[in-house]
């Protein structure tokens, strides 16, 4: 994991950049001292992880995240069947052409969280992750996120890390939970933006969120945006 007081360069933004503007993003974020990035296997049907995979410098962190088969799955068991996870993992692999750091289980349920099948199917991913030669895995929770993570200490002891929005879609995740959890592991504060839906107060939403945990993920469309952002640390 990296350290804290840094901010990770998300990459949600490929979706909508050419090669050469994302490119010129990661050069600016290396510029700035950024040296984690954090991507799935999901954002811009896997461009996102080929081009992290060209342009990254072999000393960077890299977290990227194995969607479930598809959103809305009652059964934890059914979103992840192994085969699907061995192939996603390798996919992942394939494409940034080396292992990730860290790997999160992307789209969570609030009903795996009391689902019986759940510190099973989280083990069978740290298996995988960990034959494949991934130290790390966590959880990424979702926009809206309403569940109680808390009440299962069996879930949160079979993780390294969460990743949790933290914005007015997500109320339930206020700054004092995320804080709560971030004093017993890491904990990567994203989406603080709305995926650029939100552009004001940019500079204390940013310091709000690094005030969490000091893990804050940022996205950016223009190399600038990087540079004004890294001023708040």
């Amino acid at each position: 994991m990296p350290s804290p007081n840094q901010l990770i360069l998300g990459t949600w933004q490929f979706e909508t950049i050419d090669e050469q503007t994302a490119a010129a993003l990661v050069a600016q974020a290396h510029d700035t001292g950024i040296r984690t990035f954090d991507t799935a296997a999901v954002y811009a049907c896997g461009n996102a992880e080929r081009i992290l995979g060209k342009h990254l410098h072999t000393s960077d962190t890299i977290i990227t995240k194995t969607t479930a088969v598809r959103k809305g799955i009652p059964s934890i068991a059914t979103a992840y069947p192994k085969q699907y996870i061995e192939e996603s993992v390798a996919g992942s692999v394939e494409r940034l052409g080396r292992m990730p750091d860290v790997m999160l289980m992307h789209n969570w349920d609030e009903a795996w969280e009391a689902d019986p099948d759940t510190p099973a199917t989280i083990d069978k991913f740290r298996t995988i992750c960990t034959q494949q030669g991934i130290p790390l895995i966590g959880i990424s929770l979702p926009n809206g996120y309403s569940g109680s993570l808390e009440a299962h200490a069996n879930i949160l002891d079979a993780v390294d890390c969460l990743e949790a929005p933290y914005n007015q879609d997500s109320p339930s995740l206020s700054a004092q939970r995320l804080s709560t959890l971030s004093s017993t592991m890491p904990v990567l504060v994203r989406s603080i933006f709305r995926h650029g839906r939100d552009t004001e107060k940019i500079t204390s939403r940013l310091q709000e969120a690094v005030a969490i945990s000091g893990l804050v993920v940022v996205g950016a469309t223009k190399p600038e945006q990087i540079q004004q952002w890294s001023t708040v640390l």
